[in-house]
């Protein structure tokens, strides 16, 4: 899964769970997403694994932009 399929997924899931097309979520929120969207608790909660792959995924993709706004983009 790409990145961007990654964010549209956690987008759409949002929208389905809350009824709302509102990205900022409540902690509670936050935990019925992730379980939603198949994480589990282990040795960490489901809503902490989710929160640090959006933090990967986000930076990935302003790693992409940033070069890509800057001239510097491998093909």
């Amino acid at each position: 899964m790409t990145a961007y399929q990654f964010l549209r997924r956690v987008e759409l899931r949002l929208r389905v769970a809350l009824a709302r097309a509102e990205s900022k979520v409540s902690p509670a929120e936050r935990r019925a997403l992730a379980l939603r969207l198949g994480y589990v608790d282990a040795a960490t909660p489901a809503e902490e694994q989710l929160g640090r792959e959006l933090d990967y995924e986000r930076s990935r993709i302003r790693a992409i932009f940033d070069k890509v706004m800057a001239g510097t983009s491998d093909k």
